[in-house]
């Protein structure tokens, strides 16, 4: 071993000429290089494009949303002050239940939603406003909001970065707002406090925030839904509440049936989209790896070819095949390690420079960003590298199984 080692270390990788071998050794660590730099890439963006989905999936929905199931109310015939305090009695219960079972870091918050229109003087839009309680903009995401911030007063609103440019509103203006409820319609003109940008165009189209005053004003009392936020895996909570709630309901401590969706659920069409990119990135992988095995093969071969001679007289000096298979796969490493290296440092550099300067831009109303997202971590990319280290090592053994095949007899046919 220290025998194959130290002559590999004293062999050129190429004759230092412009011949097959010096062609050969440019093509496999450009191709090994290429191959590095594609797969980091592919990864980073996959990583990149996952956290910044998801972190806007989580600041624009909540980890759980509790509301009650239409056409299940118990006494339909209920109304008046006795519906009334029924739906106050449910009220507190179900934000009892959620206080109860929320972890200590998530927040319950309750929920208003009121259809609408939004009008100027030249256009329309129908709208759903959605009002929260106090506490919730604490949770909202800050990086939705493009100007201005969230309605916290009587008669404001926010509207998305959609909106007001079909109706050409601005922070600070006043437009007409007509709300519908309970087969009435109800007008306010209230103040633009806020402008947000989800990208996500089914909300950003028709989503609208309101102030909780205002819609207890327009609608009196009730809630129409509670969320709770800042719950990584929801999934526990959500079955424990709605076995909780279906309970409830089948013994009379709740009027109506109420229903529960995690953030996976609500989001599942941002999510199944992402986990198509990781089948994307697992082809390219693959196609890579197939890319960089081959070029790393051809050039092996080519090394050999070239130094039957050496390898004849090796041999005739008492040098065992493995001996000789062992320079050539040292050689192989050099080869290996060059590629890394350069693959390593060209894929470090453009995520960085992406990361700092978004200089790659998005289709926001295809990809939900306006720009290419990365992310990379340390441990992600010396597992890449060992992956092809190890693979290297394995497809070189087929080249190097040549060397078995040369007899010092024979090496006068390659002078």
């Amino acid at each position: 071993m220290r025998l194959a080692l130290w002559i590999s270390r004293h062999l050129r990788l190429s004759d230092g000429g412009r011949g097959p071998s010096r062609s050969g050794v440019v093509i496999a660590v450009s191709g090994i290089a290429l191959a590095v730099t594609v797969m980091l890439l592919s990864i980073a963006v996959v990583v990149g494009f996952k956290q910044a989905i998801t972190g806007k999936v989580a600041g624009f929905m909540p980890s759980v949303s509790v509301a009650p199931e239409e056409g299940y109310r118990k006494d339909p015939l209920l109304s008046g002050d006795s519906l009334t305090a029924a739906l106050d009695a449910q009220t507190r219960y179900v934000r009892h239940l959620m206080d109860s079972l929320s972890p200590g870091r998530a927040k319950v918050s309750a929920v208003m939603r009121r259809p609408g229109i939004l009008k100027t003087d030249t256009d329309f839009l129908g709208v759903e406003f959605t009002a929260f309680s106090a506490e919730h903009d604490t949770l909202f995401d800050a990086s939705l909001l493009t100007a201005g911030r969230l309605p916290r007063e009587a008669n404001e609103i926010a509207v998305s970065s959609l909106q007001a440019s079909k109706l050409g509103l601005a922070v600070g203006d006043r437009v007409y707002a007509y709300f519908i409820s309970d087969g009435a319609v109800r007008t306010r003109r209230p103040t633009i406090t806020g402008i947000f940008r989800s990208n996500f165009g089914e909300y950003d189209r028709s989503l609208a925030y309101m102030s909780a005053d205002l819609a207890e004003s327009l609608a009196g009392t009730g809630t129409d839904a509670f969320e709770i936020r800042g719950v990584k895996d929801a999934s526990p909570l959500a079955m424990e509440l709605q076995r909780r709630l279906v309970d409830a309901y089948h013994s009379d401590k709740t009027l109506d049936a109420w229903g529960v969706q995690t953030i996976g659920q609500q989001g599942a069409v941002y999510f199944n989209w992402l986990e198509l990119l990781d089948t994307n990135v697992v082809v390219i992988l693959i196609l890579m790896g197939f890319v960089s095995g081959f070029t790393l093969i051809s050039s092996l071969i080519i090394l050999i070819l070239e130094r039957v001679r050496m390898i004849g007289i090796l041999k005739s000096l008492g040098a065992t095949n493995r001996q000789v298979r062992d320079v050539f796969l040292f050689l192989g490493a050099r080869i290996v390690f060059l590629g890394l290296l350069i693959g390593n440092a060209v894929a470090l550099a453009l995520v960085a420079a992406e990361h700092a300067w978004h200089f790659i831009p998005l289709d926001a109303s295809a990809y939900y960003l306006d720009h290419v997202p990365v992310a990379l971590k340390l441990w992600q990319v010396a597992a890449l590298d060992a992956g092809v280290v190890v693979a290297a090592m394995a497809v070189m053994l087929l080249p190097a199984m040549i060397i078995s095949r040369i007899s010092p007899s024979n090496v006068m046919r390659y002078e």
